[in-house]
């Protein structure tokens, strides 16, 4: 996975100096829900990433980075609890995929799928994440009843971290809540695009056999993932 080498060393650099908080995986995990929470202006009590405030979920996967040292979930700014309406959020997974785990291009393909979906099966009682993963956008609802009941970000990391830690080609995961007013959510926004770019040239080359990209704004990304997956895996 060293195709996302880049991402990893900007992602790096922007979070190094930022206070990042370890959140304690809590006592008991937070009820499931069966289906997709409907949660209205009127039931919510806070609107994570939602009208007009920063709204931003990045998955970055790799062999290697010091970033991907331990598993876990961290933090940085203020936990649902401490929030009220509308706030600005960030999400990043980070994975640490096991040498080895991928020997041929199709098997390859098939692990990012799997990744890639793992964040779509994630439905808990009173808070509804709604995705948009063209736009590497992310918000969540959380309602009044759940915020009562004491709903952490560390519920909602912790079991979107055992989807990701279930995966057998998965050796580390890491989920990043940001909430921070202040924080440089432009460059995140960049480097989040720069990765979902890097992904869409993966899974055209991976997965459809006419290259006749031209007009394709991605061609120059297109042609640095081909000599990568040609230098992994031959021709």
């Amino acid at each position: 996975m060293d195709y996302f080498v880049s991402c990893f060393a900007k992602l790096f650099s922007l979070l190094q100096k930022a206070d990042l908080s370890l959140m304690e995986k809590p006592a008991n995990a937070w009820p499931s829900s069966s289906s997709y929470e409907m949660i209205f202006d009127d039931m919510t009590a806070v609107y994570l990433g939602g009208k007009g405030n920063p709204s931003l979920a990045g998955l970055f996967s790799s062999y290697d980075s010091p970033l991907l040292n331990s598993s876990g979930v961290y933090l940085l700014g203020r936990d649902i609890p401490e929030l009220k309406g509308e706030a600005s959020y960030a999400k990043l997974v980070l994975i640490k995929i096991k040498e080895g785990s991928f020997p041929s291009k199709e098997s390859l393909f098939q692990g990012l799928r799997r990744v890639d979906s793992a964040r779509y099966k994630l439905n808990g009682q009173g808070y509804a994440i709604r995705l948009s993963p063209l736009q590497g956008k992310e918000e969540i609802r959380v309602s009044i009843d759940a915020k009562k009941k004491g709903l952490s970000l560390a519920h909602v990391g912790y079991a979107l971290l055992e989807k990701y830690l279930a995966l057998p080609f998965v050796e580390e995961a890491k989920v990043i809540f940001i909430t921070q007013e202040g924080f440089d959510y432009a460059s995140l926004s960049s480097l989040i695009e720069e990765e979902e770019n890097i992904t869409k040239a993966l899974d055209h080359l991976l997965h459809d056999e006419d290259y006749d990209c031209k007009s394709c704004k991605l061609l120059p990304i297109c042609d640095q993932v081909k000599e990568k997956l040609e230098s992994d895996f031959g021709k």
